[in-house]
């Protein structure tokens, strides 16, 4: 995906017979992180699929239901279903105090708290299902906990961490 952009939620499905679509959101406020704004959609290859207006955004269920101008057909709602919304990354809000976005975490080194033992660079951000698991160059897999990520400075591209004992061992 292009690094410039990003994905607050994806289109699921229609829901009722105005063009309105259901979506998973990515984010916890979509209506706040869109804002004002027109949207743009990408397909999942990130070829981009268009630029809308966003009418309204409400929740129904526990899910948001976005309504697009110029969307008020079952068939052209269903002719955006799969699609993701983006936004340019540069207009994204800011992360609270203590929250970070985890692609501002890859390319940050990782190093012991204490010792400064360098464990390498975050390559990646892995979500299986329970906490968030932060990849590094050389292979290891760090859980990503204030227990264990005791400092991060974001702008420094730098995490301070204090590993479990046998967290080595297992990678």
């Amino acid at each position: 995906m292009d690094s410039n952009w990003l994905t607050l939620a994806r289109l699921t499905k229609v829901r009722g017979n105005r063009g309105e679509l259901m979506a998973e959101s990515f984010v916890n406020d979509l209506d706040e992180a869109i804002g004002d704004r027109p949207v743009e959609l990408f397909k999942p290859s990130g070829e981009p699929a268009g630029t809308f207006p966003v009418e309204e955004i409400w929740e129904h269920k526990g899910r948001q239901v976005v309504k697009l101008e110029g969307i008020d057909s079952i068939s052209e709602a269903e002719a955006l279903e799969g699609l993701e919304i983006r936004i340019p990354k540069a207009e994204r809000l800011a992360a609270d105090e203590g929250e970070y976005f985890h692609d501002d975490l890859v390319g940050c080194r990782m190093v012991d708290a204490e010792s400064g033992k360098d464990y390498g660079v975050v390559t990646a951000w892995r979500d299986f299902g329970g906490g968030g698991i932060l990849e590094l160059d050389g292979g290891l897999m760090v859980p990503f906990a204030r227990s264990i990520c005791v400092e991060i400075d974001v702008p420094g591209k730098l995490i301070r961490v204090k590993l479990p004992e046998g967290l080595l061992d297992l990678n």
